[in-house]
């Protein structure tokens, strides 16, 4: 069985049944790579990445105890240089490989060519390979997701709780505007948005604004009777 033939890089051996087999189980006891390191652009963006220790840390126990090894070689080609990275079967002897071109670093200076750039070009294209052809994932994914969903609840909880409130305060404004003339009314009305508020179930602000708004009317004073002559 090949894999992929048609694919420039991608190469197998001719079965790959155990192999994959042993893949199958050593993905089982993976554990998510984790992004220990940080990469700031500026004061206000950066990102998160996993670094070749990162990466070691979560999968070779795992390819290892299930007899797979990862092999990364280096070529130069007129392109550039290339990194072949091979998964292997250790007791069949059954294989899987991929290629990962090697980068120059570019920083605020420009494209770099020296042998760190070379070194940091050389580790990103191990990275890569490793975590495609083992089946690697990075833990930061799901939190991401997981951030995103409690962020999701906290603001649909936020818009449910503005909701109620909105609604008690049409009803205590109705209220309002139907007994602004009886002063005994108006008052336990207020005394009773001051309980809400007590409570929680009403908005300080909102009960403020009602008070202020429908305030206890001024009793008239009672008309003097003409005196008869």
């Amino acid at each position: 069985m090949l894999l992929d033939q048609h694919f420039v890089g991608c190469s197998s051996s001719p079965e790959v049944g155990q192999l994959s087999l042993a893949l199958v189980k050593a993905q089982a006891g993976y554990k998510p790579v984790s992004k220990s390191e940080e990469y700031r652009i500026n004061d206000q963006k950066s990102y998160r990445y996993s670094t070749w220790k990162d990466i070691c840390e979560a999968l070779y126990p795992s390819l290892l105890a299930n007899g797979l090894a990862f092999i990364p070689r280096m070529s130069p080609t007129a392109n550039g240089w290339l990194m072949v990275g091979t998964l292997i079967h250790a007791e069949s002897g059954e294989w899987i490989t991929s290629v990962c071109p090697i980068r120059d670093s570019i920083d605020g200076h420009g494209t770099r060519s020296d042998p760190q750039s070379f070194e940091i070009g050389t580790t990103y294209a191990k990275k890569c390979l490793l975590m495609t052809l083992a089946g690697g994932w990075a833990a930061g994914d799901e939190v991401e997701e997981q951030d995103s969903a409690a962020v999701s609840e906290q603001v649909q909880q936020v818009d449910q709780e503005a909701e109620k409130f909105a609604a008690i305060r049409e009803k205590a404004e109705a209220r309002l505007r139907l007994i602004a003339k009886d002063k005994a009314k108006v008052e336990a009305t207020h005394d009773r948005l001051l309980e809400l508020v007590a409570n929680g179930e009403m908005r300080e602000e909102d009960a403020q604004w009602l008070i202020e708004t429908y305030p206890v009317p001024e009793e008239k004073a009672p008309k003097k009777e003409k005196a008869s002559a």
